[in-house]
């Protein structure tokens, strides 16, 4: 019925805010980015609302796209700030551990998986 578009509510609307500011993007854009998707066909663009699953999908996915670039900046700025520095002794270890496997039937080696992890975690 043409109504089936998600929207932004009141709190959402004042969190948008703040990440616009942040990521120095347009607020008006960045949710109407969010709670639509976009189809270009023969040169016409044309907008489509997105229910509200879709658009819950779209923010996990810009937040995921944000981390993950995050993560490799910090990555490249660590490297860069270790090599050839006075202390060739410094390093930084990283450990990540997703934690316990769920599976319908767990096997021993699963077992010894999960404990050696939460080994390592005790020791990082």
């Amino acid at each position: 019925d043409g109504n089936e578009g998600s929207q932004l509510g009141n709190a959402a609307k004042t969190t948008m805010q703040w990440i616009a500011r942040l990521l120095h993007v347009d607020q008006a854009n960045l949710e109407f980015g969010l709670v639509h998707r976009s189809i270009e066909v023969r040169g016409t663009t044309t907008n489509i609302p997105l229910k509200p699953d879709a658009a819950r999908d779209s923010r996990d996915a810009l937040s995921k796209s944000i981390y993950g670039q995050l993560f490799d900046w910090l990555v490249v700025r660590i490297n860069h700030s270790l090599q050839g520095g006075a202390n060739p002794w410094a390093f930084l270890g990283l450990l990540d551990i997703f934690g316990f496997e769920i599976f319908e039937h767990n096997s021993f080696e699963q077992l010894c998986i999960n404990f050696t992890n939460e080994k390592l975690q005790q020791l990082f």
